[in-house]
């Protein structure tokens, strides 16, 4: 196994966690993204907070932690989606810190934190990927983990019942985290087995915590149920070529979006010929690392999908990279990175001066203008607190409109969801009819491009699509920005 890490690092990780938590937060948490998921998590955490139950009030398609989590944040903060983006903040500050002792464990200090500040510049540059993600929290846990394995010791055993605990929060927050989970399990029975017990009781001791807190709600046979729903339906219609991005990528922002999907095979690469060839350099934990966690994205090998994993990945290519620089040209290379990550911070840091700030109910954030005036539309035509069921798939509207849902279901994900859902969807509607419908008409043409491995007969919910214009008379549209669609007044 790695190196110890001493007491006295935790100054540098408190530090190091501070600093990028409050830059991610600053840099982001403001930006107006008209995110496909990010309100299946916020508006979750909203229902939590007004004491609705996931899966058992509503429907949930990963771990609980990442509902309770914002629960804990809008009971506190209420409907600022600035605040509910508190989690994302304080999981890439951990996500950091976990990957300056990763790397430090390779090939010492300064390539750790040249590295990091490398990641994390490149990373929070691209303010619309940090929104609320179940990945980013479970990669916080997994990395989090991933310094408590390099500070055990044959003497200190208690660091691995804190990776067992943080990697039992890890699945409970994305299940495939068990894979990296049970991988790991099997390389301490094999290789330090004096280990293994201590890793196994922390896993055991969170999984069991969290399945006794489903368990009291009534929510864990409804969880199980989820899990076996989207064993059926998720992976079918979620898979992706490895490294794919359906739409058109700046040239500024190629590297932001491709680092994850480039850094993973570079890393493994270059680790597996180090080992062969080299074998200078403490890579057969980290190499090991790696490959159990890179099971978690399955299906879906999307750009954006690897660049939540990627820091690991990242982390070591670099530590390798970094030691073959003569130490001659070690002051030449982190002059040139930091001249590029100075330029990278300064765009981000000056975004908000190329944005407008726009109002909304979910607080002030700042967007371009087009969507500015979409709130603004959306806004005037839908009172806060009205019930509104947004249809198929954008539930960033709820938190930014702060409405209500009366359905079970977030969004009705076309090609993926079943008539059973539609069935619930509509059951609910009629039981409890919503003022407004938001209504996202994609064509076939978009569906195939944003979810290419769809189902094409389950593109479009026949009954619901008949039922709406039976009940509901239409209003204004949204067209001039990427909120896109028509709003429906139910018929009085």
């Amino acid at each position: 196994m790695p190196t110890q890490i001493h007491k006295n690092n935790a100054a540098i990780a408190g530090l190091l966690f501070l600093i990028t938590s409050f830059l991610t937060w600053y840099l982001s948490s403001a930006y107006f993204t008209s995110s496909l998921d990010e309100g299946i998590y916020t508006y979750g955490g909203t229902r939590v907070a007004g004491s609705q139950i996931v899966y058992k009030d509503f429907a949930g398609f990963v771990g609980p932690i990442v509902y309770w989590s914002e629960g804990l944040l809008a009971t506190i903060f209420g409907n600022d989606l600035t605040k509910l983006r508190l989690s994302t903040a304080a999981s890439l500050g951990a996500i950091v810190v976990g990957m300056y002792f990763f790397v430090k464990s390779i090939a010492g200090r300064s390539a750790a934190l040249l590295s990091i500040i490398t990641w994390f510049a490149v990373t929070v540059d691209l303010p619309n990927r940090m929104e609320v993600n179940h990945r980013w929290l479970s990669m916080a846990f997994y990395s989090l983990a991933g310094i408590a394995l390099i500070a055990s010791s044959p003497r200190n055993k208690l660091w691995n019942l804190v990776a067992g605990c943080l990697l039992g929060l890890a699945l409970f927050t994305t299940p495939s985290f068990a894979y990296s989970a049970l991988i790991l399990g099997v390389y301490l029975f094999l290789r330090d087995r004096h280990r293994f017990l201590p890793y196994l009781l922390g896993g055991i001791l969170s999984c069991s915590l969290v399945t006794l807190v489903l368990i009291w709600q009534g929510a864990l046979l409804p969880y199980v149920e989820q899990l076996r729903w989207a064993v059926g339906n998720y992976v079918q219609a979620n898979r992706f070529t490895y490294g794919s991005f359906s739409t058109a990528i700046p040239w500024r922002y190629f590297l932001q979006v491709y680092m994850g999907a480039m850094s993973i095979p570079l890393g493994l690469v270059m680790a597996g010929v180090s080992i062969v060839w080299r074998k200078d350099l403490p890579l057969e934990f980290p190499l090991l690392f790696c490959i159990a966690l890179f099971g978690t994205c399955f299906p879906k090998w999307d750009a954006y999908s690897m660049l939540y994993i990627s820091a690991p990945y990242f982390g070591m290519a670099f530590a390798i990279a970094f030691s073959l620089v003569p130490e001659a040209l070690r002051s030449l290379v982190r002059g040139l990175l930091l001249a590029y990550l100075t330029y990278v911070l300064i765009c981000a840091w000056t975004l908000p001066n190329r944005m407008t700030m726009m109002p909304t109910r979910a607080g002030v954030l700042m967007g371009v203008e087009a969507n500015a005036l979409a709130m603004e539309k959306l806004e005037n035509a839908i009172p806060r607190k009205s019930k509104v069921f947004v249809y198929p798939y954008l539930s960033a509207l709820y938190t930014l409109l702060d409405v209500e849902n009366p359905t079970r279901y977030e969004y009705l994900q076309p090609g993926m969801m079943t008539a059973q859902d539609e069935a619930s969807v509509l059951t609910d509607l009629k039981k409890s009819p919503p003022d407004f419908i938001f209504w996202q008409n994609l064509p076939d043409a978009d569906i195939r491009r944003v979810w290419p491995s769809s189902n094409p007969d389950r593109h479009r919910f026949t009954r619901l699509e008949q039922w709406i214009p039976q009940e509901y008379e239409p209003g204004i549209e949204i067209t001039e920005s990427n909120i896109r669609g028509r709003v429906w007044k139910r018929k009085r």
